[in-house]
């Protein structure tokens, strides 16, 4: 069947690894730092696809001027948690567009842990999104709290309710003690997706998106979709079962915020439900690489959607790293379950 053709031309800030620490609260600022710096660069001239900072907070400081060499978040040292659960203390928060996906999207991400306990704050953030209206259009930010939207959408809460909770990296084991975080960033040139991985003992641990959709249904009034998910136990969080039976991208129509499942396209004349195919095929020898869909059961926009644009299930019988082709151009490559493009460089997991 040959492997797919990218749809996006891509521009990759991958195997960003940083080594551990030591301080397990300094290695989760170093992934922070990683995404958010290659999602915005503060140095040169932004390439194609860039995020924008709108604004940014380092703790100390508040800078409300577009533009990236204007955000303040310059090192991890200026990534600041509030120091206790739900707490009022200052902390460090940033705000970013991407008119690649619409006019004036933009997400906001606060360090703060939220409602929820944990030794290491930094295992906690709070992500939402604002389709149009921008982050200001509701609160000011301050030096203890995040602007608000009032069209904001929570994609992480930092609540204890699923699914939009708990650690952004990882689960309780990998990440009580001091780890090596490896961050992948993929971007398209004309900003339409993002998607974020992060990597730590082996591992995918964590899949951020925020994407416009391929073959949007007609009468949407948008269409993005967004997600970022943190693996519920010690495995892999990109899994199919995982994605398929929880409720982890999030889309909006009209004033209706509806949740979404990643689908996928039966093999052997059927729907295998939560399994991907374990065989390659025996003629040629090659995995079924199949494409990803949208489906929502939220009532009021219950249905099919769009589909994702250059995203495919794997298999699940392949590890975390393979590379299509396996070996020389390398030109996509599976983190879990999910196939994405790639730059033919050795992806790192730890």
């Amino acid at each position: 069947m040959g492997m797919p053709s990218t749809v996006k031309t891509w521009r990759h800030t991958v195997n960003q690894r940083t080594a551990a620490s030591g301080v397990v609260a300094t290695d989760h600022k170093n992934a922070m730092y990683a995404m958010v710096s290659a999602l915005a660069p503060i140095s040169g001239s932004p390439p194609a696809g860039s995020w924008v900072h709108m604004q940014s907070c380092d703790s100390v400081n508040i800078n409300t001027t577009e533009g990236n060499l204007n955000n303040l978040l310059t090192s991890a040292a200026k990534f600041v948690w509030n120091t206790s659960a739900n707490g009022t203390q200052v902390r460090s928060w940033v705000v970013l567009k991407q008119p690649g996906i619409s006019a004036n999207f933009q997400i906001c991400i606060e360090c703060h842990a939220g409602t929820g306990s944990a030794s290491v704050f930094e295992r906690f953030i709070r992500l939402y999104v604002s389709p149009s209206a921008g982050f200001g259009s509701g609160a000011a930010g301050t030096l203890t709290a995040r602007p608000t939207a009032t069209d904001e959408i929570a994609i992480r809460d930092g609540s204890t309710t699923a699914p939009w909770f708990g650690y952004w990296m990882g689960s309780t084991t990998p990440f009580t003690t001091t780890f090596a975080p490896v961050v992948h960033v993929m971007q398209s040139t004309d900003g339409e997706c993002t998607r974020v991985v992060f990597c730590c003992a082996g591992k995918s641990r964590s899949f951020f998106i925020f994407d416009k959709q391929c073959n949007p249904i007609t009468g949407a009034t948008h269409t993005f979709i967004v997600g970022a998910d943190a693996m519920a136990s010690d495995a892999t969080a990109l899994t199919y079962a995982e994605w398929n039976d929880a409720v982890h991208m999030r889309g909006l129509n009209s004033t209706l915020v509806f949740d979404c499942y990643l689908t996928a396209e039966g093999y052997i004349a059927g729907m295998l439900g939560e399994r991907l195919n374990v065989v390659a095929n025996e003629i040629s020898g090659e995995w079924p690489l199949s494409p990803i869909g949208l489906t929502s059961e939220t009532v009021g926009a219950r249905g099919r959607f769009g589909t994702l644009y250059d995203l495919w299930w794997g298999t699940s019988n392949q590890a975390d790293g393979t590379t299509y082709p396996a070996a020389g151009s390398k030109l996509l490559v599976q983190f879990g379950h999910l196939v994405f493009p790639w730059n033919g460089s050795t992806p790192l997991l730890t």
